[in-house]
């Protein structure tokens, strides 16, 4: 693996994304409270509804934009594919090539994974309605450390299976 392929991973999908992600969610969150002087746990606009949703649409999406920005970059010579390393050997099978189906798999991974026992831990931990403060800042750190977990993982995958699609 190259110094460049390192940054691109970690600094870029990793760290950047996480920032980036937590950005957007700290603003998404504000938006959705409209107002609002706190969020109940559950309801049409709700901490469990958005963890959820957040839990199955950011994998969508990061899975996608990484996937398709990582083949771009290999294809336009930015730096090569990468051999699979034999960890990710028993994986491949479960991974599909496509990037739609892959970003949908991991997006349903995501929601059972990480959604329902967030939320479970939100029913045992804080069943109260969440204050707005807390809860711009807990979507946004939700988010982020949730993207800079899979950023890397996504990047890797995919310049990995650029080498067919490059």
């Amino acid at each position: 693996m190259l110094p460049a392929h390192r940054r691109y991973i970690y600094a870029e999908q990793g760290l950047g994304c996480a920032v980036v992600t937590a950005l957007i969610n700290a603003g998404i969150a504000w938006l959705l409270l409209g107002g609002r002087t706190g969020l109940p746990l559950w309801g049409s606009v709700s901490t469990a509804g958005d963890v959820l949703s957040t839990a199955f649409l950011l994998p969508l999406l990061v899975c996608l934009i990484i996937t398709l920005q990582t083949r771009r970059a290999v294809a336009s010579g930015r730096f090569p594919a990468l051999e699979i390393p034999d960890s990710l050997l028993s994986w491949m099978p479960w991974i599909p090539a496509s990037a739609r189906q892959r970003s949908v798999r991991l997006a349903v991974a995501g929601f059972v994974l990480v959604g329902l026992p967030t939320t479970l831990l939100l029913v045992v931990l804080h069943p109260e309605p969440m204050e707005a403060s807390m809860f711009i800042v807990f979507k946004a750190v939700f988010a982020g450390l949730f993207a800079g977990l899979l950023g890397p993982l996504v990047a890797r995958i995919a310049l990995a299976d650029s080498r067919s699609h490059g």
